[in-house]
């Protein structure tokens, strides 16, 4: 059985080791930070705007919560504080729910600021904070998979970095490459991606790209239920 109490101490618990914690507490502010500059430069540019706005959205609502994860994780592994919560009573289920729900409240906190940025109305900006949730849950299920997976922190950054870029980057890369837009179709960055920029002028963002990112959950849930039968004692 899931005890409020123990998810509420160790949620609490990440706070504070997060604001202790620069490397993964920039991973929250880094990509808010360079859009605001970016936008800025742009001046009047409408267009150019709204491209910088939705790239860097969908980049911390993807690389930001794969590599958070996955390093949380792997920290706590390698200094053994995950194992003396285990053995304090709190279960690994309860562990992981606290951490993937703290990635997700800081991601949301943080990405308000994309709405200050855009100048969303209420609705637009409800709509915007539904799709950073289809892109970061998947995201935070898959750093939960690489977390586990990985020894130590260093296995970690080193497999939760670059697959984090992957998701994140195509996007962008697919504004400009049509070869790689064809492949970047097939996944749920790009698809959330364009559901953000089409926000406010078609019902699209409804229809099958959110199919998609759920598919990609179901895989990713899929794989974490694997992963941790195999490592959840470890």
């Amino acid at each position: 059985m899931i005890r409020i109490r123990n998810i509420q101490a160790v949620f609490i618990k990440q706070i504070w080791d997060t604001l202790k914690n620069m490397q993964v507490l920039v991973l929250f502010i880094i990509y808010p930070a360079v859009a605001f500059v970016m936008i800025q430069a742009m001046g009047e540019q409408e267009e150019s705007r709204y491209f910088f706005l939705s790239t860097f959205a969908v980049m911390h609502c993807v690389f930001t919560p794969v590599v958070s994860t996955a390093a949380v994780l792997s920290e706590e592994k390698e200094k053994n504080t995950l194992r003396v919560l285990i053995l304090s009573g709190v279960k690994p289920l309860e562990y992981l729910f606290s951490i993937g729900f703290f990635v997700w409240m800081a991601t949301q906190i943080t990405g308000i600021s994309f709405l200050l940025m855009a100048g969303c109305s209420p609705l637009q900006g409800a709509g915007l904070l539904f799709l950073f949730t289809a892109a970061c849950v998947p995201s935070v299920i898959l750093g939960m998979c690489i977390g586990m997976y990985a020894r130590n922190m260093a296995t970690a950054n080193a497999l939760a970095v670059p697959m984090g870029m992957v998701f994140a980057f195509l996007p962008m890369l697919a504004f400009f490459n049509q070869t790689i837009e064809k492949a970047a179709q097939f996944t749920y960055s790009y698809q959330i991606g364009e559901a953000i920029r089409k926000l406010g002028t078609s019902d699209e963002f409804l229809s099958w790209k959110l199919v998609i990112a759920a598919a990609y959950l179901i895989f990713f849930f899929i794989l974490f239920g694997v992963l941790f039968q195999k490592r959840k004692w470890d």
